[in-house]
């Protein structure tokens, strides 16, 4: 048999945050944004952990996201999607209003764009710079869909593919789109056979969804599945390493999993005190976040003892 691929040392949890929605690492490493229901932005450093920041939106944040290169950063709160440059301070660029709530972010490779995902389910495309946070979509809204599982709410999240090249969707519960970028041009299609939203990882080549029991993952230009992980109740996050190597899961069950993308030959459950609601992996793939129900955030460190088999 073959020995687990990471280690997991005890965590070092970070101090009360609130009910936490969202956390982002930026690409330093250096510091962790963390989102909460209070309505608040809370820029931790680390690995001191010390709040530097504070920023009051007004409303409870829905998501967040940092630009691959660092430089910028956007806030969903409500209807409302912030953004912001991250010099030794957050500084603002302005907001573009929805005309519904906000629930999912994620900017262009080139960090030239932002995504946007809101529960009118439509996907917008904004132009963003240091100095301007674009006010009006490049493309014509595209289709996305939001499930609704009998337990809890799991909204698909719409991704930047191809290296910036094409938009992602899930305009309904049996298959995924990808348009591209720079038209809006729909290209080709993937069919989910009936699971639930997917996530993309941060190359653009694989993603993965969640059933009830079992999590699928499959690579994006071929479509053809790559393995499927079990676990024992609904998943509500999943996330990549920046390598798109590991995938973790977290949710109901209280457990972090983490698995090897192309390997059957890790795995990790991490046992948790409450629901998982928000994962986030560190710019190196060497530590993850998790933030549990209640507003506990613990850090775990990853060590690769060895490489997966080819």
């Amino acid at each position: 048999t073959s020995s687990p691929l990471l280690s997991l040392a005890p965590p070092r949890p970070i101090p009360d945050v609130g009910q936490v929605s969202a956390a982002h690492w930026t690409p330093d490493g250096k510091r962790l944004l963390v989102g909460d229901r209070a309505g608040r932005l809370i820029v931790l450093d680390f690995p001191t952990f010390r709040v530097t920041q504070v920023i009051d939106v007004g409303e409870p944040i829905t998501a967040a996201a940092v630009a691959p290169d660092g430089s910028l950063a956007a806030v969903a709160a409500g209807n409302t999607v912030h953004g912001w440059r991250l010099d030794s301070a957050l500084v603002s660029l302005g907001s573009v209003v929805h005309s519904d709530e906000v629930v999912h972010l994620a900017f262009s490779p080139q960090a030239d764009r932002v995504l946007t995902q809101s529960r009118d389910r439509r996907v917008r495309v904004y132009a963003v710079t240091s100095e301007r946070f674009g006010e009006q979509p490049l493309l014509p809204a595209l289709p996305q869909t939001i499930s609704k599982p009998d337990r809890e709410q799991i909204v698909s999240r719409a991704a930047f593919v191809r290296g910036g090249k094409e938009v992602l969707t899930q305009p309904n519960a049996q298959e995924v789109r990808c348009y591209d970028a720079g038209t809006g041009k729909l290209r080709r299609k993937v069919k989910l056979a009936g699971r639930r939203p997917p996530i993309v990882d941060r190359t653009g080549r694989v993603m993965a969804a969640s059933g009830k029991y079992s999590t699928k993952l499959w690579q994006i230009d071929s479509g053809k599945a790559i393995r499927s992980m079990e676990h024992r109740d609904y998943i509500t996050v999943l996330g990549f390493s920046p390598d798109g190597q590991i995938v973790a899961m977290g949710g109901l069950d209280c457990r972090l999993r983490l698995g090897q993308v192309f390997s059957r030959s890790f795995r990790t459950n991490i046992q948790h005190h409450a629901p998982i609601e928000a994962i986030a992996f560190a710019p190196r793939g060497d530590l993850v976040a998790s933030a549990q129900r209640g507003g506990l955030v613990r850090v775990w460190r990853i060590d690769r003892h060895t490489e997966p088999p080819a």
